[in-house]
């Protein structure tokens, strides 16, 4: 490696996970497109482990490097053709299945890890992934990255109908509670949490619903505390107020985008501030406040002890 950030990245994944100009193979400026120009980057890294993947978006976001995944590079949409001054991130060495967790029907892999092999894996539990867009070599990454279909999507939907999240916190902090159905969002649906709540609780009056919603989204479709008073419904709304509209923040660190003081005045939410408890208690749901674990804790379980609708704001620390 010659230039700073080849060394950098070097030092990150190991110089032998890092083609850089004209040792990058033709195979990774272009996916499977037939419009698609194809492009060779500057770099090219493997990661072996999500820790790598950050300190790589560390260093290209330091130097405002353009980064473009890579998964098999069988799609149609040129998805994955590199900027030529840009590093593309190829998951080939994260293809792993993690767990294949038959109880609730969840497969936890990474991102490189192709159709073929989910399908062999599953098939031993006799269950199987119904996403196929046509491609067995196609990566589970680049499939969601994609939304991926195929012929299976007339009966079994997309990808997007299939996939929990990707790298969040939410099956770790659920493994081994009660069996539950779990309602993902759908992409870009800011806010969805509460009228979907309301939706699941009528459309299953005998089972208590949890809501999980964040201050900023909530602003969206706050109206929908009124319904669940006005309906009765039993559902528990726990707001994770952290006085920001982090998610933004998220996205604007993933692209690059330089921070400071303007940027977090853009998702600022505390001038003014927002109470929730307040908010809802004007639309008639009973609310409480937690600051700590323990708080919360004790609010979660008064509000889970009677019937009806709820709502627990937890203030938490911003982390974006």
């Amino acid at each position: 490696m010659t230039t700073d950030t080849g060394s950098l990245l070097a030092k990150v994944v190991g110089p032998e996970h890092v083609l850089a100009e004209d040792r990058v193979p033709e195979e990774y400026g272009h996916d499977e497109s037939l419009t698609a120009a194809a492009r060779r980057p500057m770099y090219v890294v493997r990661p072996g482990t999500t820790a790598e993947v950050s300190e790589i978006l560390a260093v290209a976001g330091a130097r405002r490097v353009p980064v473009t995944a890579r998964g098999s590079g069988t799609g149609l949409c040129g998805a994955c053709v590199p900027a030529t001054d840009g590093i593309v991130l190829s998951f080939e060495r994260m293809d792993r299945v993690l767990e294949i967790d038959t109880d609730n029907h969840v497969a936890v892999v990474q991102p490189g890890v192709t159709l073929a092999e989910l399908d062999r894996r599953t098939a031993e539990s006799g269950l199987c992934y119904p996403v196929h867009p046509g491609e067995s070599s196609a990566s589970v990454g680049g499939t969601i990255a994609t939304n991926a279909g195929g012929m299976h999507a007339v009966r079994h939907g997309v990808t997007r109908h299939h996939v929990l999240t990707s790298g969040l916190w939410l099956p770790e902090a659920t493994a081994g509670v009660p069996r539950h159905d779990w309602l993902t969002l759908t992409g870009g649906a800011i806010g969805q949490g509460l009228p979907l709540a309301a939706g699941a609780a009528i459309a299953c009056p005998d089972r208590p619903v949890l809501c999980l919603e964040a201050d900023g989204s909530a602003m969206y479709t706050l109206s929908a505390l009124w319904t669940h008073a006005r309906e009765g419904l039993d559902i528990t709304t726990v707001i994770f107020a952290n006085g920001a509209y982090a998610v933004l923040g998220m996205e604007a660190q993933r692209l690059g985008a330089p921070g400071g003081p303007a940027q977090r005045a853009l998702t600022d939410l505390t001038r003014p501030g927002l109470d929730f408890v307040a908010l809802a208690r004007g639309m008639g749901v009973p609310a409480s406040r937690a600051t700590t674990a323990e708080e919360f804790t004790a609010r979660l379980r008064e509000a889970f002890g009677e019937p009806g609708p709820h709502l627990v704001e937890a203030v938490v620390p911003a982390l974006f």
